[in-house]
């Protein structure tokens, strides 16, 4: 398995696979912390769903919402995943990636009660 791909720009980015496999283990290292450490584990310099989304899509979340309201001609749906789809038409399973695109986007809900614990993104990425 390669562990490098060339996008369309030519810069070298992390291949696919490897970006899962990251963001599952940072997402299961992260749940344990939350749930299954003897003592609660309080971090404050990571923040895992910003993280996780910048890991699966290659870019900042600041990116994301700029280009929604770029493109605020629609619904907040459909600019999302306009956005989304440009941003990650060069990786192969365009499904599998726009799946967990939702699940990152689930964590950075503005709302915290609606956004999912990390053993539920862990169990999603999975």
């Amino acid at each position: 398995m390669e562990e490098m791909e060339i996008c369309q720009n030519g810069e070298k980015v992390l291949s696919w696979e490897i970006k899962l496999r990251i963001s599952t283990r940072l997402a299961n290292a992260l749940a344990y912390l939350h749930e299954g450490a003897s003592r609660v584990v309080i971090h404050r310099d990571i923040m895992p769903s910003i993280i996780l989304f910048e890991i699966l899509t290659g870019k900042k979340i600041r990116d994301l919402f700029n280009c929604m309201d770029d493109n605020a001609f629609g619904s907040p749906e459909s600019s999302k995943e306009a956005c989304l789809n440009a941003s990650m038409l060069e990786y192969g399973n365009s499904g599998q990636v726009m799946e967990c695109a939702e699940v990152a986007l689930s964590c950075v809900r503005m709302n915290p009660d609606g956004r999912p614990s990390m053993k539920e993104v862990a169990q999603a990425l999975r």
